[in-house]
């Protein structure tokens, strides 16, 4: 609602309400299930297959109902328009993730498969009827100024001030024992207070003869609660379930396919073990400083309007996973200590006294057994982008039908963590780095170093003022980033594949081959044909001895073009239109798979 109460006021108000609705469902009860055709029975890999259920899809359930209020007044005092107002947000989320609830088992080859002999069976079972599901309320305050000021025909600066304030309610279920051992209060979610988020933008108008402006601004922004990850806490309490996991053939435990019907153990015991997720002590939401200047002249040649800006960004408070159960946490608050150090620099988590014939069981060896899988979200301050765009454009006119522009972006970016996934151990698991719970930041995973990009566009009126038009759109960039890394689990975290890979630096420098027992036995035709391979790949041949880095490479070059053909029709109105289209993407492609 729009009002104009006097000449120098106005209000607005506006009043929203949103009911969504996820939920996954499946056409079958089964358990997952993964058959290795590789490795050993104490330590399947190699090619698999899945049957069953996916194991996330056990039990995903998610619904919200968000009510959103806002208000602001405007007041025109001289030269200055001052902008001032609040607004409210109210979001009811009800969440059922059960993962693993349908039971989970891997099996080393199609023999034990059909005799139901498994090399790992993981199991969440609720303590109680419903006890998985979660209802809680996430709520945002934010107030804000903004002063408009016109200094002079020319200038104009705008200068604001907002705040946030998120809670949430009621709080996780609080895990005493946890807590206490690990350093962080399971049932505090958010920080408290405040987030104020100062900022200033200008825009300067040239008297020249061709319209010109200098514009550019710095401030700090904070974006929605992050909802997803923040409702781990909630569903992750050490309560919600209880964890099962066997990592060698137990026949007290037989395979079931009834999803609904697995064998949990009775009376816990070592086998079970609580799952818990921490947000990180003082805990703030995500926010970055951002900062542009640009630029913008008409060029006096074919109408054309040239751009250049450059943009900053900086982390304030950015998020990561930590990893709390890999090893033994010598303190509260402390990050799990590693059994040894590798010949690389990696911190390991195997059972020391088996080095080199590690099993799965081996791995986390120092942990807490009263847990299994233990993370912590937490804020990082390191994180950037800068990027440059310019552009070449023609606008359309009223005496031409074309219009077209050109232009190129460089980007660089830096990130801890790339946040890929909605739970936490794929939100750790993707989080790749030398070492375990690293605070290091490493190119972005999404990062577009080069970017070409133009388009193409044509109208006509062929029948009244019922416009024909098409349009070509190019782009053209450089490859996504990427990381090589061990296909097993090379620190004993018990997550794979996240482990950035070492490069040898020549034949003796590592050891090929397997384990008969707990003897090595090499393979001399193995490493030849590592090391060959090795020679034949550019990118980590002239990185021997060392670490390949986290998103440190690229694909190959990235050329598309999409075609859009569009007729505007009479609406079913008078002074209606209607507008039919065709979209192509990739039509290069379709014309040329080469």
């Amino acid at each position: 609602m729009f009002s104009d109460w006097t000449e120098n006021f106005s209000t607005e108000f506006k009043v929203s309400y949103r009911d969504y609705k996820a939920l996954r469902v499946t056409d079958s009860t089964a358990p997952s299930i993964r058959i290795f055709f590789g490795g050993t029975e104490a330590a399947p890999s190699g090619d698999s297959i899945y049957l069953g259920t996916e194991a996330n899809t056990h039990g995903n359930s998610l619904m919200t109902e968000t009510w959103d209020a806002y208000a602001s007044g405007t007041l025109t005092l001289g030269d200055h328009d001052v902008k001032f107002g609040a607004n409210y947000s109210d979001n009811k989320i009800y969440n059922y993730f059960g993962a693993n609830s349908w039971g989970t088992y891997v099996f080393y080859g199609l023999d034990n498969f059909a005799s139901g002999k498994w090399s790992s069976y993981n199991l969440s079972s609720e303590t109680s009827p419903g006890s998985i599901a979660v209802n809680y309320n996430s709520k945002n305050l934010g107030l804000f100024v903004q002063d408009t000021w016109y200094v002079n025909s020319n200038l104009t600066l705008t200068m604001g001030l907002r705040a946030d304030k998120s809670t949430a309610s009621p709080s996780p279920q609080y895990n005493a024992p946890a807590s206490t051992y690990f350093g962080y209060n399971n049932s505090e979610v958010f920080g408290g207070g405040f987030l104020i988020q100062p900022r200033l933008g200008f825009n300067y108008a040239f008297n020249n003869e061709k319209q010109m402006q200098l514009r550019g601004g710095i401030g700090l922004f904070q974006g929605e609660a992050p909802q997803v990850w923040i409702g781990n806490s909630f569903n992750t309490t050490g309560f919600n379930y209880t964890s099962y996991s066997f990592n060698s053939y137990n026949p007290l435990f037989p395979f079931n396919p009834d999803g609904l019907n697995q064998t949990v153990p009775a009376g816990g015991g070592s086998s079970g073990a609580q799952n818990v997720n921490f947000v990180g002590n003082d805990f703030e939401l995500p926010s970055i400083w951002k900062a542009n200047l640009g630029f913008d002249t008409e060029t006096g040649w074919m109408d054309t309007v040239f751009s250049a800006e450059v943009s900053l960004t900086k982390v304030n408070n950015g998020l990561y996973y930590n990893s709390l159960n890999i090893g033994k946490v010598n303190a509260p608050g402390q990050d799990p200590s590693p059994e040894f150090i590798g010949q690389d620099g990696r911190e390991i988590f195997y059972n020391p006294s088996k080095r080199g014939a590690w099993a799965s069981g081996d791995a986390r060896f120092g942990r807490n057994k009263a847990y299994n899988n233990v993370y912590l979200i937490d804020n990082t301050g390191k994180g950037q982008t800068e990027q440059l765009t310019v552009t070449l454009s023609r606008p359309w006119s009223r005496d031409s039908d074309w219009s077209w522009s050109l232009g190129y972006t460089y980007t660089h970016a830096t990130e801890v963590g790339p946040l890929t996934s909605s739970t936490a151990g794929s939100g750790y698991n993707y989080q790749y780095a030398l070492n375990a719970n690293d605070d290091i930041a490493s190119t972005g995973r999404y990062q577009i170093k080069d970017r070409f990009t133009g388009s193409l566009n044509w109208k006509h009126a062929f029948f009244g003022d019922y416009e024909t038009s098409v349009g070509l759109v190019y782009e053209g960039r450089s490859g996504r980033p990427f990381s090589y890394l061990f296909v097993n689990d090379a620190n004993g975290d018990s997550r794979a594949p996240n482990d950035l890979f070492y490069v040898p630096t020549g034949p003796g420098d590592v050891l090929f081959g397997s384990f008969s027992g707990t003897n090595f036995v090499p393979d001399a035709a193995m490493e030849t044909a590592f090391f060959t391979w090795l020679a034949g790949n550019d990118d980590l041949n002239r990185i021997r001895g060392t670490v390949a880095g986290a998103n440190a490479f690229r694909a190959d070059w990235v050329n598309s073009f999409d075609l859009r053909l569009s007729q505007e029709l009479p609406g079913f109105f008078k002074n209606h239109k209607s507008e039919i289209w065709l979209d192509i993407q990739n039509v290069g492609n379709m014309l040329n798979k080469e």
